[in-house]
């Protein structure tokens, strides 16, 4: 039997008892935890899925910490899918991303079952049980452009994007954090992220890297973070602005322990008085910026160490390089404003169906500008992509939705501010018919749309602001909700 090292295998060899993940009710060393992690990709091989794309359908729970290990151990490419999608969301990225295998759990296959894609296989993530590990021939190295993952991104050409990441993807920023954070064997990170998302799975590949415990929460509870928070232990956490406000607001002006060295904070634009919040209970705070198609983030900043820097996301961590140029590729001169670019060995090799990425350098549909001193500033992101609570949202495909719905001539959606998300899905809808309300079409929304992607509100109107060649003018939209009470 052929299994393919991971980063957790190789760090079997150095600290095979050190504590390796705790979950609410488990605790395993790196030994233990890599045994589990070889029955469930024994089985993926005996099914014969050796070297095919995976797909996880799984909660955030230990089976997906161990899926998350297990598919690249049997040589497979990963396709973590987000828990809350919906049976015909499942089928539609999988057929996007050409992986016709799907590992879940039994409580979800049922309803599945008349969405499989056709010739797809099912396993459910317990048959590893009652294996016993059979002999293992040999164990083979990653190849570094070797593909470990394919995540899913919502981008705006109305689609979702399959993004490949590569294991010298993920080994570059895991090595890039690890030295910005200076995290340790005797570091403790606590993991609150989904971990079918770059951010999530990338707390555990650093711990893996590194040699440092994670403690993994499955569901985020604000009660439940501060605990750890304040216990000692804990002494660093990713989290997205909407998880911040939480803690922030249940901590009730109790400063942060003294053992917390690093709260990480990205996932889309962060409101500078709720930076002022968390300084003021003392929290570490370091403001990063990134995506999934560089691996998690590519800057950062230590804000109590610049408060002459307010607003910026930080420099280049690691081996990155962030430019700005004009449309025609020029590099702009400091405080031009222009689009962000990143060249780093994080870079993804490109979306599926897509060219390959050159150079290693991605323009991300951002712009901004750097100061004299290398630290970049955002002026705007991706045009209509909405950012809420830390999860991308296309909002092409939540009109498409909506459009489908017999009854409704056209739909608009946006997002707009939201002091505790960042930023809130709203719509608007012309119907041919008086019949339809709004509760109705949030209904059908949610029957067919991941819980982030229901918008919060809908307002019918009698015509959408349409330019002369019939592109919605989000801005015009935009403005006009944000003067509703809405």
């Amino acid at each position: 039997m052929s299994f393919v090292q991971t980063w957790l295998h190789e760090q079997v060899r150095s600290s095979p008892d050190d504590l390796c993940i705790t979950t609410a009710d488990h605790s395993y060393t790196f030994s233990q935890l890599a045994s589990e992690v070889d029955l469930l990709a024994q089985s993926l091989l005996t099914k014969g899925w050796q070297e095919e794309t995976v797909a996880t359908w799984l909660p955030d729970s230990l089976d997906m910490v161990l899926a998350l290990w297990a598919v690249p151990r049997s040589g497979g490419v990963l396709l973590p899918l987000h828990a809350s999608l919906k049976p015909d969301e499942v089928s539609s990225y999988m057929s996007l991303a050409g992986c016709s295998r799907l590992l879940t759990e039994q409580s979800r296959i049922d309803e599945f079952r008349k969405h499989l894609p056709e010739g797809a296989e099912v396993m459910m993530v317990d048959e590893r049980e009652g294996i016993e590990i059979g002999r293992i021939s040999r164990v083979v190295s990653h190849r570094k452009h070797q593909l470990h993952s394919i995540l899913l991104t919502s981008g705006t050409t109305g689609r979702p994007k399959g993004v490949q990441l590569t294991y010298d993807n993920h080994q570059a920023s895991m090595d890039g954090w690890i030295a910005y954070l200076g995290l340790t064997r005797r570091s403790h990170y606590l993991c609150t992220l989904p971990l079918s998302h770059v951010a999530g799975m990338g707390i555990l590949l650093r711990g893996a890297r590194a040699g440092f415990a994670v403690n993994f929460l499955p569901k985020f509870d604000a009660s439940a973070v501060n605990t750890r928070l304040d216990s000692g232990t804990v002494t660093h956490i990713s989290l997205v602005p909407t998880q911040l406000s939480s803690i922030l607001r249940q901590r009730d002006g109790r400063p942060f322990h003294k053992a917390v060295e690093g709260i990480i904070l990205g996932g889309g634009p962060v409101p500078l008085d709720l930076i002022e919040q968390a300084l003021s209970l003392k929290a570490p705070l370091i403001v990063t910026y990134g995506m999934t198609e560089t691996a998690s983030g590519v800057t950062a900043v230590q804000v109590d160490e610049h408060p002459d820097k307010k607003g910026t996301v930080g420099r280049a961590i690691g081996a990155g390089k962030i430019m700005i140029t004009d449309d025609d590729g020029t590099e702009l001169k400091a405080g031009e404003i222009g689009q962000v670019r990143i060249q780093s060995s994080a870079v993804m090799a490109g979306y599926l169906e897509q060219p390959a990425i050159g150079g290693n350098t991605f323009t991300t549909g951002d712009t901004g500008w750097r100061d004299e001193d290398g630290f970049l500033y955002l002026a705007a992101t991706r045009e209509s992509t909405i950012i809420t609570g830390g999860e991308n949202v296309d909002p092409l495909e939540v009109e498409s939705v909506l459009s489908s719905i017999p009854g409704v001539v056209e739909a608009g959606v946006i997002g707009i501010p939201d002091s505790e998300f960042g930023q809130r899905v709203v719509a608007v809808v012309v119907l041919d018919e008086q019949g339809l309300v709004a509760d109705e079409l949030l209904n059908l929304c949610r029957q067919r749309l991941a819980s982030y992607k229901v918008p919060k509100a809908i307002e019918i109107w009698e015509q959408l602001p349409r330019s002369h060649s019939g592109k919605l003018k989000r801005v015009e939209l935009a403005l006009a909700l944000s003067n509703s009470d809405i």
